[in-house]
């Protein structure tokens, strides 16, 4: 069996369709694509790739996540179907999916910062013998008091 998985963002929110009775859920998940140079590791291309993808039934629980630019990895049996548009052949690409699964977005820049700004606050907190920080600033407000 031939099986493709993709790790992407949704482009837009998932519908429930219903065909010959049966209901599925649709949505499309775009792939970029880097193509790059071995030696160097300079991008020579940049390609967003999208796939139709189908799920049977309604869903579920995970229905209400899918939404556009949720990260998903997506595991299913692949369609493909060569097509031409305005004289130029393109592929089409649909999944049957068998398994999704719901991923954690990339920390942004700024919270990456945020981040390390408040884990080298929790050391400092830590080496003046503190558990967590509501007994470090307990501690400050008794001082402040104190003055």
């Amino acid at each position: 069996m031939l099986q493709l998985s993709i790790i992407g963002n949704i482009g837009s929110n998932a519908v429930v369709r219903e065909h010959n009775g049966r209901q599925f859920v649709s949505f499309n998940v775009a792939h970029n694509y880097q193509k790059t140079d071995n030696e160097t590791g300079e991008v020579l291309a940049e390609e967003k790739v999208w796939v139709s993808c189908i799920i049977n039934g309604d869903g579920g629980k995970l229905f209400p996540f899918l939404v556009t630019g949720a990260l998903v990895y997506v595991l299913g049996t692949p369609k493909f179907a060569l097509y031409r548009h305005q004289g130029e052949y393109r592929i089409d690409v649909s999944l049957s999916v068998d398994t999704i699964r719901l991923l954690p977005k990339p920390l942004t820049r700024k919270a990456s910062q945020n981040l390390e700004i408040l884990e080298n606050v929790m050391r400092e907190v830590e080496r003046f013998g503190f558990d967590n920080f509501e007994e470090f600033f307990q501690k400050c407000e008794q001082k402040k008091v104190k003055k």
